[in-house]
C-alpha cells in the first residue's frame, strides 16, 4: 500500500555554502573524466582516491586534490559510471548500436544515497561533507504523510541548485465522484474536455527571450567564439529557459491534477509530432505543452488502466454522429460538426463526448 514519489526542493544557500557546492561539482566532473582516463575502471576504488590529475589548456598535466567532495559521494559517482557501462554492455548485447561514455565539460548531477543526506522540520536539509552546517530551502512540506526516504539527486541549474527527493508514502484513498470526462487535444483549442471546458496551453516565448538570444547569436557571430561575456549572457538565456519550461511542467501538472477528480478518462493516441507538418502550425505546437501532457496521461494510464483509457488513434472520434451513427467528413476550417440527421455540435466538445462512447463510459 506504498508508492514512489519523487519531490523537489529548492536550496537557498549562503555564501560559503554556494561556493562549496560548486567545488563540489567541479570535483565532481574531475573524478569522473579522471576514472574515464583510467586503464581498469572496474579496479579503481573510488572512494579512496584523493589525489587526481587533469589537463590544462596546453595539456599539461595538474594535480587537484579532493578536499570538498567526501568519500561516500565519490563512490556513488564511481557505481553510476560503472551501471552506465553496463547498460551499454547490455544494449549492444540486444544488438542496438550504442556509443560510449565521453568526457564531460560540466556534470549537472550528483547522487545521494538515504544515508548521505538528512531533512530537518525547520525548513533546513544536512548534506554529507557539511559538517554541522545545514542548508536552507524551500519545499519541506511535501513531506508531511513520507514513509520513508529512498535517496536523492543534487541538481545544478541555471537558476541555482535543487534537490530531487525519493520516497515512499501511503496510497491515497481515491474517491469516486461518479463523473467521467474525454479528453480532445487540438491546434486552435489545444484541449477540450467532454464537459465544455477548454483549456488554451500555450506559453509563447517571452519578449526578454528573444532578446537575449538575438544579443548571444551577435556577440558568437562577432567574435567566432565563446567569451566571458557571452557565456554570461548563455546564463541568462538559460535561467529564461528554464522559466519558461517551469511554467509548461506547471500547467501540466495542475491539468493532470484536475482530471484525476473524474472517475474514468479516455483519451486518443494522439501523434502531436506529425501536426507541425501542418502548414502553419509548426510554432503553434512548439509553444504549447500538448506533448507533456500527453507523456502524463500515458503514464497515468501504465499505472492506472482502469481510470485511464488511451484509445486507438485511428479511431473516428470526430467523423462519428452518436446520433445516426454514420460518418461524416469535417476539415480543419469546421468548427462545428453538422449531420444530414439534424445533430449540431461544437467540434471539439463533439470529439470528446465520442471518446466515451468508444471507451463504452456513455
Amino acid at each position: 500500500m506504498q508508492v514512489t514519489r519523487t519531490y523537489e526542493l529548492k536550496l537557498k544557500p549562503n555564501k560559503s555554502q554556494h561556493s562549496q557546492l560548486d567545488n563540489y561539482f567541479y570535483e565532481a566532473k574531475c573524478l569522473y573524466n579522471y576514472l574515464l582516463n583510467c586503464s581498469n575502471i572496474f579496479a579503481v576504488h573510488a572512494c579512496k582516491v584523493t589525489n587526481i590529475w587533469k589537463l590544462d589548456q596546453n595539456r599539461d598535466r595538474i594535480k587537484i586534490s579532493l578536499s570538498y567532495l567526501p568519500a561516500k559521494i565519490r563512490q556513488n559517482i564511481h557505481r553510476r559510471m560503472i551501471d552506465s557501462i553496463k547498460a551499454l554492455s547490455a544494449a549492444k548485447n540486444n544488438g542496438r548500436a550504442v556509443g560510449k561514455l565521453k568526457f564531460k565539460s560540466q556534470i549537472s548531477s550528483i547522487s545521494f544515497d538515504n544515508q548521505s543526506f538528512k531533512i530537518l522540520p525547520e525548513g533546513y536539509i544536512k548534506l554529507v561533507g557539511f559538517g554541522k552546517q545545514a542548508i536552507k530551502c524551500f519545499g519541506i512540506n511535501q513531506f508531511e504523510d513520507v514513509v520513508k526516504f529512498r535517496n536523492a539527486i543534487l541538481i545544478k541549474k541555471p537558476n541555482g541548485y535543487y534537490l530531487k527527493v525519493c520516497i515512499l508514502k501511503e496510497i491515497e484513498e481515491y474517491q469516486p465522484s461518479n463523473k467521467n470526462v474525454g479528453i480532445d487535444m487540438g491546434i486552435k483549442d489545444c484541449i477540450t474536455l467532454s464537459t465544455g471546458e477548454k483549456f488554451n496551453c500555450k506559453l509563447k516565448e517571452t519578449r526578454r527571450l528573444k532578446k537575449l538570444s538575438r544579443k548571444y547569436n551577435r556577440m558568437i557571430h562577432k567574435n567566432n567564439r565563446r567569451t566571458n561575456n557571452s557565456q554570461k549572457v548563455r546564463n541568462q538565456l538559460n535561467r529564461e529557459y528554464e522559466k519558461l519550461v517551469n511554467r509548461r511542467k506547471d500547467f501540466a501538472n495542475k491539468l493532470v491534477h484536475y482530471l484525476n477528480t473524474f472517475d474514468h478518462i479516455a483519451f486518443q493516441d494522439e501523434q502531436i509530432a506529425g501536426w507541425r507538418n501542418l502548414t502553419g502550425n509548426r510554432k503553434t505546437i512548439q509553444y504549447s505543452c500538448l506533448g507533456t501532457i500527453k507523456e502524463k496521461l500515458n503514464q497515468k494510464c501504465l499505472e492506472n488502466p482502469e481510470r485511464y483509457i488511451c484509445l486507438d488513434k485511428w479511431l473516428p472520434t470526430t467523423k462519428y454522429c452518436p446520433n445516426c451513427k454514420s460518418k461524416n467528413n469535417v476539415s480543419l476550417d469546421d468548427r462545428t460538426y453538422k449531420c444530414s440527421c439534424g445533430y449540431e455540435f461544437d467540434r471539439d466538445t463533439h470529439a470528446a463526448n465520442n471518446m466515451l462512447i468508444f471507451a463504452k463510459l456513455a
